[in-house]
C-alpha cells in the first residue's frame, strides 16, 4: 500500500500550487525510507542552461546537503547526468582519481558507496537521482529496481510538468501580446486624423515616441486613447526631435 501511494504521489505534479523543491525533498524522503539504513539521497534538476541544481535531499545534516551540491558539479551525479547512463554500485575507495574532493568529503561523513539514476525519458535528461550508502551491499537489486521505476515515474511527471508550464507561459504572453494590441489599433486610428489617415504614419509617431520616452508601445498608445497624451503631443515632439 505504502509503495501504491508513493508512486500515485509522485505522479501528482499537474496542480496549480506545486513546488518543485517540495516534490523534490519529498521524492527523496520516499526513495530513502525504501531503502532504508542510513541512504542519503538527492534529487537534481536541471536548468535553462542546462545546469544542475540539487532540489531535494532526504537528510537533514547541512553537510550532508553540502556534499550533495559538490556531488552536482563534481563526482558521478554529474556524469550519469552528462552522459545520460546510470552508475550503479560505484565503490568510492576505487573513485579518489575521478572524483578527488567528492570522493574525500563522502569518505569523511562515512559513505562507501554511490548508485547514480539519470531523471532520463527517450533522448531528454532533467535530472539525477543521486544514493550514497555507508554499506557496500546495503541496497538490493530488488530495492534499486524499485527506486529506478520511481525515477522514472517522476521524470515523466516532472516533464508533464515543465511542458504545462510552458504553455501556460505561452499562453499568457499571447494573451498580454492581443490585450496590448488593442490599445495600440485605437491610438493608431486617433492619431491617423491628424496625418490624413495614414495609420502607418501614425504608428511611426508613437513608436518614436515611445521609443524616445523609453516607454512600451502599448503605455503610450494607452495614454493616447485615454487622452494623457495627445496627437498633437506626438507631432509637436516629433517635430521638436527630428
Amino acid at each position: 500500500m505504502w509503495l501504491a501511494q508513493t508512486f500515485v504521489q509522485v505522479a501528482d505534479t499537474l496542480v496549480d500550487d506545486f513546488d518543485r523543491s517540495r516534490f523534490a525533498s519529498t521524492f527523496a524522503a520516499c526513495c530513502a525510507e525504501l531503502l532504508g539504513g542510513d541512504a542519503a539521497v538527492a534529487l537534481a534538476l536541471s536548468d535553462d542552461a542546462g545546469e544542475l541544481h540539487v532540489h531535494g535531499v532526504s537528510s537533514l545534516r547541512p553537510e550532508i546537503r553540502d556534499l550533495c551540491e559538490m556531488h552536482s558539479r563534481e563526482g558521478p551525479g554529474a556524469d550519469a547526468f552528462r552522459t545520460g547512463d546510470p552508475i550503479i554500485g560505484q565503490p568510492l575507495d576505487a573513485s579518489k582519481r575521478l572524483w578527488p574532493s567528492f570522493v574525500r568529503m563522502a569518505q569523511e561523513l562515512g559513505f562507501k558507496v554511490a548508485h547514480e539514476i539519470p531523471m532520463r525519458l527517450r533522448t531528454e535528461t532533467i535530472g539525477v537521482v543521486s544514493i550514497l550508502q555507508n554499506q557496500d551491499d546495503a541496497a538490493s537489486r530488488a530495492d534499486l529496481e524499485l527506486v529506478r521505476a520511481l525515477v522514472d515515474a517522476a521524470t515523466i511527471a516532472l516533464l508533464q510538468q515543465r511542458r504545462l508550464r510552458r504553455t501556460l507561459d505561452l499562453a499568457q504572453q499571447l494573451q498580454e501580446a492581443l490585450e496590448s494590441r488593442v490599445p495600440i489599433e485605437q491610438a493608431k486610428g486617433i492619431v491617423s486624423i491628424r496625418v490624413d489617415g495614414d495609420m502607418q504614419a501614425a504608428f511611426e509617431l508613437l513608436r518614436r515616441y515611445a521609443r524616445s520616452h523609453n516607454q512600451p508601445l502599448a503605455r503610450v498608445a494607452t495614454d493616447v486613447v485615454t487622452g494623457a497624451v495627445s496627437a498633437l503631443d506626438l507631432q509637436e515632439f516629433d517635430r521638436g526631435h527630428s
